[in-house]
């Protein structure tokens, strides 16, 4: 850095106002080194932005998200053209060198708890399939060209469907009615359900809970008033699933 720092003298003297930096001077080996900085790539950017995040140094990404509704549109038909973009992209971002952590989302109509709820809960009798679902997801996506090792079952699911749209990109698993566990114990129980069957498919994988969206703060007084019913999630999460992610 000094001698940049030397040059940017030097340069402004000569009537130049940039100063090119390389980023090795940063970041070492570009793309090779392992470290905690990620990102969220925009889904329609991946391709041109996967390589020029690992030259940054990026190591992790979230592929937000890979749809079950659009795979198995009928129960036990695949069909994985209905995420063929998905594919590409996660192939893109492992032959970069990102290590992808893949979220899986949205329930099919037919497997829905509450109907028209793409983001929400699934029908306790479905959950095996949804189980056979993953099993094929993993063995499928554990191998090359896309390398996935970390799977995040739905995405924030700690919301009421009835706050979001029935897309929503939220996991919307809560239930407002539940003033014990606000839905969480049922999260819970799907994690049950799938994580052996994740595993069997690859021993390797590692299984992560829908980053929760804990709106609540209890420090703080909101207009209006905020409810911070929704962080009874986690604890039913935990009385369910505990032994059933990584």
């Amino acid at each position: 850095v000094i001698p940049a720092l030397g040059q940017s003298s030097s340069a402004g003297a000569q009537g130049s106002n940039k100063l090119n930096m390389p980023l090795t001077l940063l970041t070492g080996k570009i793309g090779r080194q392992t470290n905690i900085l990620g990102g969220e790539l925009k889904s329609e950017y991946i391709t041109a932005s996967a390589y020029r995040s690992a030259q940054g140094g990026i190591t992790w990404t979230r592929y937000n998200q890979y749809n079950w509704y659009k795979v198995e549109r009928a129960e036990t038909d695949r069909y994985w053209a209905g995420e063929a973009a998905a594919e590409t992209r996660l192939a893109q971002m492992s032959a970069a060198g990102l290590e992808p952590i893949m979220v899986v989302h949205g329930t099919p109509g037919w497997a829905q708890a509450v109907q028209g709820a793409y983001c929400g809960p699934i029908a306790p009798q479905h959950l095996d399939a949804y189980g056979n679902f993953l099993f094929d997801l993993v063995t499928r996506f554990s191998a090359p060209p896309y390398n996935v090792k970390y799977y995040e079952i739905y995405n924030e699911p700690d919301v009421d469907p009835d706050l979001v749209e029935d897309y929503s990109p939220f996991g919307c698993w809560g239930d407002e009615s539940d003033t014990e566990y606000y839905g969480g114990d049922e999260f819970g129980e799907m994690l049950r359900a799938v994580y052996p069957r994740i595993k069997q498919a690859n021993p390797e994988a590692q299984v992560l809970i829908g980053g929760l969206l804990l709106e609540c703060d209890y420090t703080h007084t909101y207009t209006p008033a905020r409810n911070c019913a929704p962080s009874k999630f986690l604890k039913g999460l935990l009385t369910t699933g505990a032994d059933s992610f990584d």
